[in-house]
């Protein structure tokens, strides 16, 4: 390896949705990576209710702050929003929080100015980014998936706010290989496999896939707590994880294992 192409020989699987894959495959196939797209989830849009259809065309008059935990969320709502009320005027003074800097950079583009983000991605940690004073009796509607972390709605509920947790999308298993992607792993193996999220963890561990024994065996790289417990329940032992939970972060902790391994041998 080159220090210009630092993954030039390493085979490295993604595991994300077909549509989001192509953030990370540029990412590592710029440092020389070999990448096997093998999505293991899909995202399927949830029906709104009645009452949340109702509620988005008055939404000021609803909420104080509006929550997002995850840049689907970010595309979900939005979509819904503009059928209701076609401006983002409509949002009034409503405050945003976003849990990190991918789903901060989807509201940035609306554009929309982010009130709160924690120093560390997850949604426990937004949720302690709320002091008591600031959330005592505010309105919070929390858009997100069917398997989101119920604990940011139930601090901010102890906290004495009032929330609504509308569903937008469900989390599948993604059963289709269009590319041909999990043969070639089969048949060549890899040196990596990044997970994105627990539920990437999850659906990988039940697809099975299990190359030859003489061929590379794979080291886990997470993008964070949350995944890297996902993936010690499955039994995986973390070769890498990303300091932040971001893509150029977790890119960054592959990297940085090929450096402290070659030092290591020194």
């Amino acid at each position: 390896m080159t220090a210009a192409l630092p993954l030039l020989g390493r085979r490295i699987v993604v595991t994300r949705t077909q549509r989001q894959s192509g953030a990370l495959t540029e990412r590592l196939a710029k440092l020389g990576a070999d990448v096997l797209e093998i999505p293991t989830i899909r995202i399927v849009p949830v029906a709104l209710e009645e009452k949340a259809r109702t509620m988005l065309a008055a939404f000021p008059r609803h909420f104080d702050w509006l929550v997002f935990t995850s840049p689907n969320a970010v595309d979900l709502f939005f979509e819904e929003f503009f059928r209701a009320t076609g401006s983002l005027r409509d949002l009034g003074p409503v405050k945003i929080a976003a849990v990190g800097p991918a789903t901060a950079r989807k509201l940035d583009k609306l554009p929309l100015r982010v009130n709160l983000q924690p120093e560390i991605f997850t949604a426990e940690k937004l949720a302690a980014a709320f002091s008591e004073k600031a959330v005592k009796s505010q309105r919070f509607c929390l858009p997100q998936g069917c398997r989101a972390d119920p604990r940011l709605a139930n601090h901010l509920r102890a906290m004495g706010a009032v929330v609504e947790a509308w569903v937008l999308y469900d989390t599948q298993p993604e059963n289709e290989d269009p590319t041909g992607a999990r043969a070639r792993y089969l048949s060549e193996g890899a040196h990596w496999i990044t997970f994105t999220s627990a539920s990437t963890a999850e659906n990988w561990h039940a697809l099975k896939l299990d190359p030859a024994i003489a061929l590379p065996r794979p080291r886990a790289a997470s993008i964070g707590p949350v995944t890297s417990a996902a993936l010690r329940r499955l039994g995986w032992e973390i070769a890498a994880e990303a300091s932040a939970s971001t893509l150029d972060s977790l890119v960054d902790a592959i990297c940085q294992f090929g450096v402290d391994s070659s030092h290591a041998d020194k």
